[in-house]
């Protein structure tokens, strides 16, 4: 089998550096001393040989995020606690707050710390990511203003915190995962990421990721739901 090789552009440059530096040093070999050659050579590589385009860091966000999951399910100890337990028959069921399972139609309740710094005005962007989670869906209780940091709801469900300039401002949300209808089966590993990243607006006026990016993974979950003949009965 025959490969055949593509050169690539910087690769390119970079010789052309280099043979630039060799056709001079052709020329004038008989007056430059042995070191400055050497360190012409060096230098023409060094900096071939960074591709083109690179780009420098991301823009900071100058925000702090911790996620911390405070239950997963409501109403344990009361009436108002699912039913699909232990105590019901279910092998697999939500028996208590911290047992990482939840029920479809009952909530795993999150504490989101988000600490602004000081700095130019910006936008940050809170966001779930539920691709490996869907079985789970989530809300927009967490999207509102603080003192004046200034929040807006989007229409995907992301919220949006205008920051402006030389605010610090340090606030604290409840932030929810729903669990979705499994069509009476145990579902694990539901393990859904929060995203916060510094965004601006598009010419179509979206918001747009333009900047540091930070993911706070949350605890992996399990949602069960009971057969439909359970929840008729039930009601």
């Amino acid at each position: 089998m025959m490969f055949r090789w593509r050169a690539l552009p910087w690769l390119s440059r970079m010789a052309g550096a280099v043979g630039s530096v060799l056709a001079a040093i052709g020329r004038r070999a008989s007056a430059l001393p042995a070191a400055c050659v050497a360190m012409a050579l060096t230098a023409a590589m060094v900096f071939a040989a960074v591709p083109a385009g690179m780009a420098a860091a991301a823009a900071p966000a100058y925000v702090s995020a911790s996620l911390f999951k405070v239950a997963d399910g409501t109403g344990h100890g009361t009436s108002n606690q699912t039913f699909v337990n232990a105590a019901s028959g279910f092998e697999v069921g939500d028996n208590s707050p911290d047992d990482g399972v939840v029920s479809s139609g009952d909530l795993v309740l999150y504490r989101l710390d988000l600490g602004f710094t000081a700095a130019s005005a910006r936008s940050v962007r809170v966001r779930w990511d539920l691709a490996d989670a869907p079985y789970l869906e989530g809300g927009t209780e967490f999207c509102y203003s603080g003192a004046q940091v200034t929040a807006s709801v989007q229409d995907d469900g992301s919220c949006v915190f205008t920051v402006p300039a030389g605010v610090a401002e340090s606030v604290s949300r409840q932030i929810v995962l729903r669990g979705r209808d499994t069509g009476a089966r145990v579902v694990e590993g539901q393990q859904a990421r929060l995203w916060v990243e510094r965004v601006s607006r598009a010419r179509n006026g979206s918001w747009v990721a333009d900047g540091e990016k930070q993911m706070r993974p949350a605890d992996p979950v399990t949602v069960v739901s009971a057969p439909a003949c359970c929840c008729a009965a039930d009601r």
